[in-house]
């Protein structure tokens, strides 16, 4: 991965982030109503995306110390 395509890769992830909490109650009621669900969709995605930020920033060429990914910076 190029050091451009990471920063990409993590800029939608946020902003895939950004635009799934702010979205309506109603929209996320019919979306996952629409998939037939077993379990709240809002959960599966949260955990997906968070998983994939910190995917990224441990991947080369961040390389981010994995206590840092996961503590967060000190």
């Amino acid at each position: 991965m190029t050091h451009r395509l990471v920063w990409d890769l993590l800029a939608l992830q946020l902003l895939a982030l950004l635009l799934g909490t702010q979205m309506p109650g109603a929209w996320l009621g019919s979306i996952e109503h629409s998939l037939h669900a077993p379990f709240p969709f809002s959960s599966l995605a949260h955990f997906v995306v968070f998983a994939g930020v910190g995917g990224v920033l441990v991947a080369r060429p961040l390389a981010w110390p994995v206590g840092r990914v996961v503590l967060g910076p000190r």
